[in-house]
């Protein structure tokens, strides 16, 4: 919306008369110490008369530090809830109820437009994540066996073995002493992955109905005990364990298996069928 603009100058004149008379003040030109600008939302009633008054003060014969701490009164206003839309990005993106979803600021599409220049699918897939139909956005537990691994190490797992592409962290506040949870959106492959982290995830629309989608929400193998580990990623001990450090050691990388060839079904033998054979009686109970 608009904003109102109040301009309030005092001017002293001098003694016209030089004998003790005072004449009329004189039009003098406004100068930076003279004037200002003070700037109110319109139909902002509850700070009308408080503007107001230090408005008079701000135009007057006032020196610049004054001017400047009653800026910052004003604008220590504006971090009041009723405010926030005039509040600046960096400070509005690190409020609890923007965190929470409670609060939207038009800062954040500003910096889609901005990036769709240079990802031009950028504004489809946010369409996708918040609308679409065949994909969704999920968090799951990260298994214990990655705790204390690399991030990259979680991604490849995620992708390779359960066709599903995470996006970042929700991290506990007390693995890194923070004051409260937070959300670490495409961490770097380095980052190591604490117990209390949950990972975001894109997921096929029906992910949870299916067999692979169920287990791993409800705690198997993707975020149950320490022994449940998806299928082909070698367990931390035996010889799993030992194949895996061979395979670090030679470059492969860790937690991934390698390709496995193409089944080929042999072709059945030809002649006549095999005679059946007849059910035991140890068969039969």
């Amino acid at each position: 919306g608009g904003r109102e603009m109040r301009r309030r100058s005092t001017v002293a004149s001098p003694d016209a008369s030089g004998a003790g008379g005072v004449a009329s003040p004189q039009p003098r030109p406004l100068t930076a110490r003279r004037s200002s600008i003070a700037l109110q939302p319109m139909g902002s009633s509850t700070l009308h008369k408080s503007m107001s008054r230090e408005a008079s003060i701000v135009g007057g014969t006032t020196s610049t530090k004054e001017k400047a701490e009653a800026v910052k009164k004003w604008l220590a206003r504006l971090g009041e809830e009723q405010h926030y839309d005039d509040v600046t990005a960096d400070q509005f993106e690190r409020s609890a109820r923007y965190a929470a979803g409670k609060l939207f600021g038009s800062g954040s599409i500003l910096s889609v437009l901005v990036q769709a220049f240079y990802n031009p699918c950028i504004i489809h897939l946010a369409h996708t994540f918040a609308m679409g139909k065949d994909v969704s956005v999920r968090h799951v537990r990260i298994p214990p066996r990655f705790h204390g691994k690399r991030y990259s190490d979680l991604m490849r797992a995620l992708v390779t073995h359960f066709q599903i592409v995470p996006l970042g962290l929700f991290r506990d506040k007390d693995a890194t002493k923070a004051a409260l949870q937070y959300v670490f959106a495409n961490p770097p492959a380095q980052t190591v992955l604490y117990p209390g982290d949950l990972a975001f995830v894109v997921v096929p629309a029906g992910w949870d109905d299916d067999g692979a989608g169920a287990v791993l929400v409800e705690g198997g193998e993707l975020g149950g005990a320490a022994g449940d580990v998806p299928p082909g990623i070698p367990r931390d001990g035996g010889d799993d364990a030992k194949a895996s450090a061979e395979s670090a050691a030679a470059g492969a990388p860790v937690g991934v298996p390698p390709p496995v060839p193409p089944m080929v079904t042999p072709a059945a033998p030809r002649g006549p069928p095999a005679p059946k054979a007849k059910p035991t009686a140890v068969d039969e109970v």
